[in-house]
């Protein structure tokens, strides 16, 4: 009986815990400080090689001249092409950052050229 106490108190002590606090501040602050590098990068090469640098495994981008969703690291790099010269270059100036309580979503806005 003693040894079925003990191991429903240590249950309840361990469903009790609570996760790590979040800081949303810094997770903004590393949001911004990522964007703006892939911003300098495109600016200094091309929005090719800014994608295929930073563009998540998953990541998906949505094309303006595109049927739908480009899903996917690889096939989002592959769609600028062997030489990678898309014919326009990335001017964007992220400017401010925002991330979901959760920290599991972020977004950054700003101006481009």
């Amino acid at each position: 009986m003693r040894t079925l106490t003990i191991l429903t108190v240590l249950f309840i002590l361990t469903a009790c815990q609570t996760t790590p606090a979040i800081d949303i501040q810094a997770e903004t602050r590393a949001l911004l400080a990522a964007d703006r590098a892939f911003a300098e990068l495109s600016a200094a090469s091309t929005p090719k090689n800014a994608f295929a640098t930073y563009m998540a495994p998953d990541g998906m981008m949505m094309p303006a001249a595109s049927d739908g969703p480009v899903e996917g690291h690889d096939n989002v790099v592959a769609m600028f092409g062997p030489d990678g010269d898309p014919g326009y270059r990335l001017l964007w100036q992220p400017q401010f950052a925002e991330v979901a309580s959760a920290a599991d979503m972020g977004w950054t806005w700003g101006q481009y050229q």
